[in-house]
């Protein structure tokens, strides 16, 4: 557990240095246009996170994974004779590349935890308005998860990447196209990310479209009335490997759900200080916003199933960037001063309370070089 809070605390400390170390660019009127960060210390406050990862022994499925490569060795038959189950076949190919390396586990976790974590950085660093506050939330709330959920996290950040070039481009048929290829080659690590075709297209417009609304609606509604969400995910779920998630009583804890509720709460204000009186402007930042209200669609379902908290990976990202740009937007600068203050301790706060809920996991917590 050790290593979880000094990574995390020298993570803050960087955080506070980026913070401190950043230049305004002003236009000609005076007004703050953008603001610059220090790519070096951005480099340096992935590094701790990114090692603690690297070099950790057991956490969550890291020991799956590790069974997962010993079994697929180096031969490339191995990921079509289903030696490993049902596992999707582009990942077990990645992992019998690997091999041909190291047959150590632990180059496994190594590779994979860089190239989750500095990707997922590096569109940060890309995209948000505030990078300390993106980073912050990252630190807090994002990167233990990247710890549980290998596949899932890999085709994320690819995810992230091609959105993020999607969504740079002209609106045509072509770059559409593109992205739904994008989309079906990261389904070969984890099939679930296809539900990320329907939703990104739902997403695209204005913000709290009808698609928008109809699905933070459908989610509250099968929370309340059980048998219509029994009815539904029986029926998508069955004779799947999923199947048994339909029963299950694990479900989002309360106090992670309100974390949840953050961007959402933020982007309500934003409507109604911004577009109430004018029409839904259609920008990334507002591309951005559905998928964080979408997000919270599934944070809604996850409090029956917490399958669908695994499905928010590959939009909470996105809650990272709004939150920043709605306060940025919506308060004074001596609010939006203190409103950072009190996120700090909140977030902080939040993350000491995951520790002590992860339990056992945390607590046992050692880098492979530990291990004796």
């Amino acid at each position: 557990m050790y290593w979880l809070y000094g990574a995390y605390i020298v993570s803050i400390i960087v955080i506070l240095l980026i913070e401190l170390t950043k230049k305004n660019g002003i236009s000609e009127n005076g007004i703050t246009k953008r603001q610059y960060y220090n790519p070096v210390l951005a480099f340096i406050y992935m590094c701790p996170l990114a090692y603690v990862a690297a070099c950790r022994y057991r956490f969550w499925d890291t020991d799956d994974y590790r069974v997962m490569y010993e079994a697929v060795g180096k031969s490339f038959d191995n990921v079509f004779n289903n030696v490993t189950g049902h596992v999707e076949k582009g990942y077990l190919l990645f992992t019998a590349l690997l091999n041909k390396i190291s047959h150590n586990s632990q180059f496994l976790i190594i590779v994979s935890s860089i190239f989750i974590l500095f990707l997922a950085c590096f569109f940060l660093y890309k995209e948000s308005t505030d990078l300390p506050l993106s980073f912050l939330i990252f630190s807090s709330q994002v990167w233990m998860a990247t710890m549980n959920g290998l596949r899932q996290y890999m085709a994320a950040v690819i995810l992230w990447l091609v959105w993020r070039k999607w969504a740079r481009g002209i609106q045509c048929k072509k770059n559409d196209l593109l992205f739904i290829l994008s989309i079906l080659l990261m389904a070969s690590f984890h099939k679930s990310v296809l539900i990320c075709i329907p939703l990104f297209f739902c997403a695209r417009g204005k913000l709290g479209n009808k698609q928008v609304t109809a699905c933070i609606i459908a989610a509250v509604v099968m929370i309340v009335i059980s048998p219509i969400y029994n009815f539904i995910f029986s029926f998508l779920l069955g004779g799947t490997e999923y199947a048994n998630y339909v029963d299950t009583s694990a479900a989002m804890g309360g106090a992670r759900f309100i974390v949840c509720c953050v961007p959402v709460v933020l982007i309500g204000i934003y409507h109604w200080l911004y577009l109430r009186n004018e029409g839904n402007r259609e920008n990334k930042m507002i591309w951005m916003m559905n998928l964080s209200c979408l997000n919270f669609a599934c944070n809604i379902l996850a409090l029956k199933m917490v399958y669908f908290a695994r499905l928010g990976i590959y939009l909470a990202i996105f809650d990272l960037i709004v939150i920043p740009y709605c306060i940025d937007r919506c308060f004074t600068e001596n609010s939006r001063k203190l409103i950072k203050v009190l996120l700090l301790i909140f977030y902080t706060f939040f993350f000491y309370k995951q520790l002590l809920a992860y339990g056992g996991f945390a607590t046992n917590f050692k880098l492979f070089y530990e291990v004796k």
